[in-house]
């Protein structure tokens, strides 16, 4: 069975709103990690590696790793481009959706040493000096580059196992800002795919809002409605969703989630207003929804229908065979009731007539059947025909002649003297 991860993030972090050192829990995992930083750190700025470097050159900083238990540790490091998650906030701790504009990724200029690649292990009490290296584009560029490292926790099999459904593993992240300039770069943005996908296994629309500039942009407001083509009336919308966007990245803006059956094949506009410091982008797509893609995605998606699937039959007919089984089984309970009253002695002289055979001329049956004549014979049969079969005949008769209507209102009855009968037994 696979185990649910529960990874507690305990950072050197660059924060959503402003730059700061988070330190409150460093070695809840066990382990704690300390940047080391070079002389071009911004000294302004002591909670992550804030570097001015210069173009051609190879940058050079590091971090260590302290073991604060008595057993020894095993960790990983991961270097991290930073990104825009779908909850619209700056993402350091995995891979995310980089932007086409983005010409220098903070993982593909930065590297590990070959001897801090994969698993290390720590002693107990010990710590770890890792190096990191940042090879500079000649070309030089504007802007920043944005990323992070992150010291992950590795567990052994049998820790793995010893956890059980919920395994805790730690990890510790320091970002880096690289930057060449202080050229200021105003935020711009585009619409990119607009599509129907699942979302956390359930259908929605989901718009890529693509950040095209090497900066960071916080605090900028979304709003969003998808129109069928040619309506006026929105289908969804989203509105008031405060975004932070890291650097040429693409934020996928999940516009409508959960939406079931109202995910219909057709023709689609997705309008996304932008605002941030007074300026405002207008960005709209036209999109389409496929048939066969909308039938793939409900099968696959966890939604509560908002209308039934096609039934097999007409109401119609699976009303009939709901009422013929009902009828059914009724006839069925009544044979068994009255089954039991002929073994209990038959006639019931109170007057128990199961199948509404009184005044039909029948006589009753079992063993209190027809009337015994004096000395024990039974009485002659009168008009020299044969005598009649137990009233089964005449009732059948009947039951032929009567509508569904009345065939119901009797077995009403019917139900209505078994109650009462076995109330009285």
């Amino acid at each position: 069975m696979r185990k649910v991860i529960s990874t507690i993030v305990l950072m050197f972090v660059f924060l959503a709103s402003t730059f700061s050192l988070s330190t409150p829990a460093q070695a809840m995992g066990g382990f704690s990690v300390s940047p080391i930083f070079p002389e071009n750190q911004n000294q302004a700025t002591r909670g992550f590696f804030d570097l001015r470097v210069v173009p051609g050159e190879r940058q050079e900083f590091g971090i260590t790793i302290n073991n604060r238990n008595e057993e020894d540790a095993t960790v990983s490091v991961h270097l991290i481009t930073a990104s825009t998650n779908r909850n619209g906030i700056i993402n350091y701790t995995s891979p995310g959706y980089n932007d086409e504009t983005m010409r220098h990724a903070f993982s593909d200029i930065a590297s590990l040493s070959p001897a801090d690649q994969g698993i290390i292990t720590i002693p107990g009490g010990g710590s770890r000096t890792v190096q990191i290296t940042a090879d500079i584009p000649r070309e030089g560029f504007d802007g920043i580059i944005l990323g992070s490292i992150r010291v992950l926790e590795e567990l052994t099999e049998e820790q793995m196992a010893a956890g059980g459904m919920i395994v805790n593993r730690y990890s510790f992240v320091l970002a880096v800002r690289l930057q060449q300039t202080e050229r200021d770069i105003q935020p711009d943005f585009l619409l990119g795919d607009v599509s129907a996908q699942l979302v956390n296994h359930r259908a929605a629309i989901v718009a890529q809002v693509r950040h095209i500039q090497p900066r960071m942009t916080m605090g900028a407001t979304a709003n969003s409605q998808i129109y069928a083509r040619g309506e006026n009336t929105p289908l969804f919308y989203r509105e008031d969703v405060s975004v932070n966007f890291a650097p040429n990245t693409v934020f996928p803006f999940v516009i409508a989630n959960n939406i079931g059956r109202s995910l219909q094949p057709g023709h689609y506009i997705a309008r996304i207003q932008l605002e941030h410091e007074g300026r405002t982008w207008n960005l709209e797509q036209e999109f389409e929804i496929t048939a066969d893609h909308a039938t793939d995605l409900l099968d696959a998606s966890v939604d509560v229908y908002d209308v039934p699937r096609e039934w097999p039959l007409p109401l119609w007919a699976m009303i009939a065979i709901g009422l013929g089984v009902l009828l059914l089984l009724l006839l069925i309970i009544l044979l068994i009731k009255s089954r039991k009253a002929n073994k209990r002695g038959g006639y019931d002289p109170r007057g128990y007539d199961p199948l509404g055979f009184a005044g039909t001329g029948a006589p009753p049956q079992g063993g209190g059947g027809r009337p015994q004549a004096p000395g024990g014979s039974p009485p002659p049969a009168q008009g020299g025909g044969a005598p009649p079969q137990n009233g089964q005949n005449s009732a059948m008769d009947q039951l032929k002649q009567m509508d569904q209507e009345e065939l119901m209102r009797l077995m009403q009855q019917m139900l209505q003297q078994n109650n009462n009968t076995d109330k009285k037994e």
